[in-house]
C-alpha cells in the first residue's frame, strides 16, 4: 500500500516499484533495460525531490561523500587530452546517477510499505530459478532455454557471451538473505543455509575463479560475524561444502580442468598476490600510470586508452579495458585523491567487522550489528574486496549490481531478527 499520497504520486511509486522488481531480471537479460531503469529512477527522483522540496534526504554522510567523489572524478576528466575528453567525461559525469538510484529505492521503501515483501518474494523466486538453471546447464550441458555451456563453463541465462553467472550470484546472494531476514519471508536457519550452500556452489561450477573465491570469503565472513548458527553447524556446513567441491573437482572433467588451470596460473605469477600472469601485467601497468601522476591519476576510465603507451606497457598482456582491480584502477585513473574514497569505505567495513567479531569472542549478549546488517556488510566486502580480480569500476553492468546492494543498506528494522 502506498502511504497517503496524491494519485500522481501513487502512480509514480507504483511504476517505480514495478521497475525495481524487474531490475534484477533486467541485469541478466537486457543491459539496455537495466541502464534505463537506473537513469529513469535517478532523473525522476531528482524531479520528485525538488518538486516536494525533500532536501532533507541529502542529510546523510554517505551521500555527501558520494557527491564529493563524483565532483572530483568529473573535474579530473576535464583535464585529460582533448582526444579522450568526452570518453572520460562520459564515465565520470554520469556516475552520479547511482546516488540518485539509491535515493529512489530508499524513498520507494519509505512510501510503499509493502514493497520490500513484494520485491523479496519475486527476488527469491527469480534467484532460485537462475541457480536451478545453472545446475541444469552444468549437468546436461544445456540450460532451460537451450543455451549451451561455453568451453565447459556455465553461463546460465547470461548466454554465450558473458561468463558472469557466478559473479552475479556471489554479489546478490547476501542481499537476498538479508531481505529474507528483514521481511520474515520463509525466515529460518534452514532456508539461510540452503541459500548459502547453493549460492556458493553455483559460483564454483560457473568456472569463475574470482567469483568462487569471493563467495567463500563472503560465506566465512557471514558465519564469523553472525551468530545464528552454532559452531557445530558451521563446522558441518563447511565440511559438507568442501566435500562436495572436492568431489566435483575429482569426478567432473570441467571442474578438474579449471582447478588445474587456476593452480597453473597462480604458479606462473611472480607473486602469490597475483591471480595470473595476465592480471599481474594489468596491475603493474596500472601502477606505472599511478606513478606517472600519483595525486590525480590519468582520468576516469583512461586505462584502456593509455595501456598501450610505451611508458606504461609491460608486455603484450598488460593492455586491457581495465586493470581488473578497483583499487589499482582508481590509483591509476584518479590518483591518491580518488583512491582515498574507496579505501575509506573499505577501512570502515574492516573496522566495524573487527569490532563485531571481538564482541562475539567476548560472548556479549548481542552482536553490534543485526543479522540483516551483517548481510549488507557481507555484500559490501564481496563487492569491494581489494585483492582478487574484479571488473571495471566504471562498468554499467558491474555498477548496476553493486549499487543495488548498497541501496538496501539503510532499511529500518522493526523487530529482532532471530530465525527459527
Amino acid at each position: 500500500m502506498i502511504l497517503k499520497k496524491t494519485p500522481l504520486e501513487k502512480s509514480y511509486f507504483s511504476f517505480l516499484g514495478l521497475l525495481i522488481i524487474i531490475y534484477p531480471i533486467s541485469i541478466i537479460f537486457s543491459n539496455f533495460l537495466s541502464n534505463f531503469i537506473v537513469y529513469f529512477s535517478s532523473f525522476s527522483i531528482i524531479f520528485y525531490i525538488f518538486y516536494k522540496k525533500k532536501y532533507e534526504v541529502f542529510e546523510n554522510k554517505f551521500y555527501i561523500i558520494f557527491i564529493i567523489f563524483c565532483l572530483y572524478i568529473t573535474a579530473r576528466s576535464l583535464f585529460v587530452n582533448n582526444e579522450n575528453l568526452f570518453f572520460s567525461l562520459k564515465s565520470s559525469l554520469s556516475f552520479i546517477r547511482y546516488l540518485f538510484f539509491i535515493i529512489a529505492i530508499k524513498l520507494l521503501i519509505e512510501n510503499y510499505n509493502n514493497f520490500l515483501k513484494i520485491f523479496t518474494k519475486f527476488f527469491f523466486v527469480f534467484i532460485s530459478i537462475v541457480v536451478f538453471d545453472g545446475f541444469i546447464q552444468y549437468i546436461f550441458g544445456t540450460n532451460l532455454i537451450g543455451m549451451n555451456t561455453i568451453n565447459n563453463r556455465v553461463s546460465g541465462f547470461f548466454g554465450e557471451t558473458d561468463l558472469v553467472l557466478g559473479s552475479y550470484i556471489a554479489r546478490t546472494m547476501y542481499l537476498l538473505i538479508g531481505l529474507v531476514i528483514i521481511t520474515k519471508i520463509s525466515y529460518n536457519k534452514n532456508i539461510i543455509a540452503v541459500i548459502l550452500f547453493f549460492g556458493t556452489l553455483i559460483a564454483f561450477i560457473s568456472g569463475e575463479r574470482a567469483a568462487f573465491a569471493l563467495s567463500i570469503l563472503g560465506c566465512l565472513y557471514f558465519l564469523l560475524n553472525s551468530n545464528i548458527f552454532n559452531k557445530k553447524k558451521v563446522t558441518f556446513f563447511l565440511i559438507f561444502l568442501i566435500g562436495i567441491v572436492s568431489l566435483l573437482v575429482n569426478f567432473n572433467s570441467s571442474s578438474n580442468q579449471r582447478f588445474k588451470q587456476t593452480y597453473s596460473d597462480i604458479k606462473t605469477s611472480e607473486n602469490i598476490m597475483f591471480f595470473s600472469k595476465g592480471h599481474e601485467s594489468h596491475w603493474r601497468a596500472g601502477y606505472l600510470m599511478f606513478q606517472d601522476n600519483k595525486l590525480f591519476g590519468q582520468g576516469a576510465n583512461m586505462f584502456r586508452k593509455l595501456c598501450d603507451n610505451k611508458e606504461f606497457n609491460i608486455n603484450k598482456k598488460s593492455c586491457s579495458t581495465h586493470p581488473h582491480n578497483f583499487y589499482i584502477q582508481l590509483l591509476a585513473e584518479t590518483g591518491i585523491v580518488g583512491f582515498s574514497f574507496i579505501f575509506y569505505f573499505l577501512y570502515q567495513i574492516i573496522i566495524l567487522s573487527i569490532k563485531n567479531i571481538i564482541n562475539i569472542i567476548r560472548k556479549k549478549e548481542e552482536n553490534i550489528f543485526s543479522t540483516y546488517k551483517i548481510c549488507m556488510l557481507t555484500c559490501l566486502l564481496i563487492n569491494f574486496w581489494p585483492i582478487l580480480p574484479n571488473g571495471n569500476f566504471f562498468s554499467s553492468f558491474l555498477g548496476n549490481i553493486i549499487v543495488f546492494s548498497i541501496a538496501f543498506i539503510g532499511v529500518k528494522e522493526k523487530e529482532p531478527d532471530e530465525p527459527n
